[in-house]
């Protein structure tokens, strides 16, 4: 039937490894021809169309991967808490979502899970320390690390060249491409 809901550890070790396989799986498609397609949509989705790709399709199939992500996640969250209402989605969830994307570092795969590791650390301690105040510092810290870290935590790990890449850039510090 599954794992028992007193069996927390379990749980977690499942959630650890659903995570695992999901971001392998994200890092090998944001590192093939499909991925590259991606970044080239996103920067100029008339150049994409020009070389010949179907701009609605790369669209389409990146929207239902990431809902099947998140029906993943949302199932996971269902099962950890044993219920789930409508109430539980709206502002408030979204916009965490947003501020762990933040954090973490925009642009990079592990940016998010690093946001998120970070900032339900420190709002447990902190809501534990703080009652009633734990909102306010959290989004002072928050603000800290984006006015004084725009790339989030990861750019004090990666520069923006191992963050974003390259994409057909020269490899040379002058800028010219080879003859």
């Amino acid at each position: 039937m599954g794992i028992p809901p007193d069996s927390t550890r379990e749980g977690y070790a499942l959630a650890l490894a659903i995570l695992l396989i999901v971001y392998l799986l994200c890092r090998f498609l944001v590192r093939s021809q499909f991925g590259l397609a991606l970044a080239g949509l996103r920067e100029n989705e008339q150049r994409i169309a020009f070389f010949g790709y179907k701009v609605q399709h790369l669209k389409a199939i990146i929207f239902a991967l990431s809902g099947a992500i998140a029906g993943l996640a949302g199932t996971l969250y269902a099962f950890h808490e044993g219920f789930v209402w409508p109430n539980m989605l709206g502002v408030i969830m979204s916009t965490q979502v947003v501020l762990y994307v933040l954090f973490g570092g925009a642009g990079t795969l592990i940016g998010a899970v690093i946001g998120t590791v970070v900032v339900e650390a420190v709002s447990f301690g902190l809501s534990n320390s703080y009652q009633d105040i734990w909102p306010i510092i959290l989004g002072i810290l928050l603000l800290l690390v984006i006015m004084f870290r725009p790339a989030g935590l990861i750019s004090l790990v990666l520069g923006e060249r191992e963050r974003v890449g390259n994409f057909g850039r020269s490899q040379r510090k002058g800028g010219h491409g080879a003859a």
